[in-house]
């Protein structure tokens, strides 16, 4: 099944096909941000995430054959590629006779776990109708995405899954969408990001000097919208990664490192204080809901006086 047929049964029915074992796969790497809109989309169906590695296996493979009042339950097992190749031979053996009574969802990387799974490929690149029901889930308004598509609709569809969801993330928080803003955002995804992950890098590393002789550069490239939306998805990467790789997590690390500046994955991370990037965040979402209320795009400054400050 395409990944268009699969999101059409989701979009109608909100909920997942009745299936044991649905099986996504046909890309090197986990599209994240795809999922976690798709998971936030069917949040009301309460999936849960399973980690089956290591002991993790023994842990929870008893509860994947048992249910409470017979309840169904769904249960996301994340990405099976990046197990241990050990880890990953019992997981594949788990869902290649999987009957119930759950639901489980994995990614398998390129290739289908079994042949009796109920498989979902994942395009390269997206088409537009594809494009539609992306942003669908993340509930956008019809006019939008009518605005959009009709703007320049051939640049968005030369994009992958996650570069159109991070896409749609950021026209999510935009409010009204005008042309004017619809070109800024493509012209940034037409450009190389090298400037903006040093920007990320000196932020998390606190340099101050050379994060601001690069925000000076920077900041009047793009609108606060961009800014708000940009920082708060590093600023939740980078906190999940540190956690994840202090508690030894390395596999799930990996998947949400996405997008994260090299230099922080193979070492930066080792001294973020992650109650301050909690803090900062908590900031910069109260800084969101002010300039969608009239507020001045200049609090930014605001967090990050207080970040370099450690005023946090």
């Amino acid at each position: 099944m395409d990944l268009s047929t699969f999101l059409n049964k989701v979009i109608v029915d909100h909920a997942l096909p009745n299936q044991p074992v649905i099986c996504l796969h046909g890309l090197d790497q986990a599209p994240v941000l795809f999922f976690s809109a798709l998971r936030a989309y069917l949040r009301a169906l309460f999936i849960e995430k399973l980690d089956l590695s290591g002991a993790g296996f023994e842990q929870h493979a008893p509860r994947l054959y048992t249910t409470f009042l017979g309840n169904r339950q769904i249960y996301w097992l994340g990405d099976s590629s990046t197990l241990a190749s050990s880890d990953r031979d019992r997981v594949v053996r788990l869902i290649s006779t999987y009957t119930g009574p759950h639901t489980l969802i994995l990614f398998s990387g390129q290739t289908c776990a079994t042949v009796q799974n109920y498989g979902v490929a994942l395009p390269e690149h997206i088409d537009k109708t594809l494009y539609v029901q992306l942003a669908t889930l993340y509930q956008l308004p019809r006019e939008h995405i009518e605005k959009i598509i009709a703007y320049d609709h051939q640049k968005m569809l030369r994009k992958n899954l996650d570069e159109t969801c991070l896409f749609l993330q950021y026209v999510s928080v935009m409010g009204r969408v005008e042309h004017h803003d619809l070109h800024e955002l493509i012209r940034l995804y037409g450009q190389a990001e090298t400037s903006l992950f040093k920007l990320s890098q000196a932020f998390f590393e606190k340099k101050e000097q050379a994060f601001f002789r690069l925000w000076a550069t920077l900041y009047t490239r793009y609108t606060p919208q961009f800014w708000i939306a940009f920082w708060s998805e590093h600023m939740w990467r980078a906190g999940a990664y540190t956690v994840l790789m202090r508690a030894h997590n390395v596999a799930d690390a990996k998947t949400i490192g996405y997008r994260l500046p090299f230099a922080f994955l193979q070492h930066g991370w080792k001294s973020i204080n992650t109650d301050e990037l909690k803090k900062a965040h908590t900031l910069l979402c109260d800084l969101e809901y002010d300039f969608k209320n009239g507020g001045n795009a200049h609090y930014l400054d605001l967090l990050y006086l207080k970040y370099f400050t450690g005023a946090f």
